[in-house]
């Protein structure tokens, strides 16, 4: 009884977590909002039950934006709809590349690939969601002088001074209040207070807030109607286009399985425990994904924000992931009643925060005392994945951090 209490406890914090991550990261990513609380219902009604990592949480992550944000566009252009639905299509066929992941148990290889590809590849995405959500989180069109559409980060990034001109104040305001809201609660050391999920705050202030400026509607949350549930959104249209939707496929399935496999291993040294079933996880996951892309919902892995919440808030077994999937589903079914209410430069917020802490220098400074080639790796996947795609860095930074270990490893030799 007690552990089925401390299940149901921890389920109800990360469900107050997660609620607003996972509305932040489906808009951000181009999918209707209410498709991000699908993933999480997924992820906790269903592979809760057959995963390897009892104690992990699955759901949208916001590390994906990138490529599923990607997708939308390569798959789409400007007609967003299809983008999505073809998206749907390329997520539920990685889907199965995961699972044939976990049936070869290529889990076991994760420790293979250099962290400072990893570490590269996770700044690169921090970058871009910091590049995009500026401007959610001040209000500001994302377009240049000559009226074009920004979409790449090196042009939001350089345009973002002429966008300054655009701000708009009160957006503006509850967004930065948002972002020293957030960073100051993480410095809380009160027990009591550190119980209040900072997300759930930032909700909290930011709704009132934007009532009382009486926003407009393009600057808050727009919930997706029951007819996008049904006839089901899927579609392998995506085919017409086979190079795109393949390379979206591997890059869902390697970036997606490989986030959440480093995840499971973070948990594993957290709790001291038995090591998780990492190849029941991959393909766990994978029908996760499967099941999420077929009524319309985002890529889903093992987020570690989350799982860290369950873990510190005494979750026993996978039951807290399935408390947290159900309190998702309540809140689904009557999502409409906030409608236009959540201001987006709150969800900015959050989302910039995680951009900050994945791109900071911090990294920098733990790769050096590893190796020198380390930081090599680090900025050819960095730039290569800014440049071209994540799948391109993750490879060429691999190469390159091998590289200049064997040519370091050999001047060594020769000096000695």
């Amino acid at each position: 009884m007690a552990s089925l209490t401390s299940d149901l406890s921890s389920g109800f914090y990360v469900f107050l977590l997660a609620l607003p991550l996972s509305l932040g990261i489906a808009e951000a990513s181009g999918f209707p909002a209410i498709m991000g609380l699908v993933t999480a219902t997924v992820g906790g009604l269903l592979v809760s039950w057959i995963m390897g990592a009892k104690i992990t949480i699955k759901g949208p992550a916001a590390g994906l934006i990138v490529i599923v944000l990607g997708s939308v566009n390569e798959m789409g252009g400007e007609n967003h709809m299809l983008g999505w639905q073809w998206t749907l299509g390329a997520i539920f066929i990685s889907g199965i590349v995961q699972v044939i992941f976990g049936l070869l148990k290529w889990g076991n290889y994760v420790n293979k690939i250099p962290p400072s590809a990893i570490q590269g590849m996770l700044a690169a995405i921090g970058v871009v969601i910091l590049s995009k959500q500026l401007y959610i989180l001040m209000g500001i069109p994302a377009f240049d002088e000559r009226g074009h559409h920004l979409s790449k980060p090196i042009d939001l990034i350089q345009n973002l001074w002429y966008g300054l001109h655009h701000v708009s104040i009160w957006v503006s305001l509850i967004g930065f209040f948002s972002i020293l809201l957030v960073w100051v609660w993480s410095k809380v050391s009160n027990p009591i207070l550190k119980a209040i999920p900072s997300p759930l705050l930032v909700m909290a202030i930011g709704i009132p807030a934007a009532h009382y400026l009486q926003l407009e509607d393009k600057y808050l949350l727009k919930f997706s109607d029951s007819s996008n549930f049904w006839p089901l959104p899927i579609s392998f249209g995506g085919f017409a286009k086979p190079w795109v939707f393949i390379k979206y496929v591997f890059l869902f399935a390697i970036i997606g399985s490989l986030e959440s496999l480093l995840t499971v291993s973070a948990m594993d040294r957290m709790t001291k425990g038995k090591d998780s079933d990492k190849n029941k996880d991959l393909w766990a996951v994978g029908i996760g994904n499967m099941v999420s892309s077929v009524f319309g919902g985002l890529p889903m892995i093992s987020e570690v924000a989350r799982s860290t919440a369950n873990i510190h808030n005494g979750a026993r077994s996978h039951r807290s992931n399935a408390f947290h999937g159900l309190f998702i589903l309540v809140f689904l079914l009557f999502s409409g009643f906030f409608n236009h209410v959540i201001p987006l430069t709150a969800l900015a917020a959050m989302l910039v925060m995680v951009g900050v802490k994945l791109a900071s220098p911090k990294v920098l400074m733990e790769l050096k005392k590893i190796g020198t080639e380390q930081l090599l790796g680090f900025f050819v996947t960095l730039i290569t994945s800014l440049a071209l795609d994540l799948l391109w860095g993750l490879a060429l930074g691999s190469l390159a951090k091998i590289l200049a270990e064997k040519v370091i490893h050999k001047s060594a030799a020769k000096g000695s």
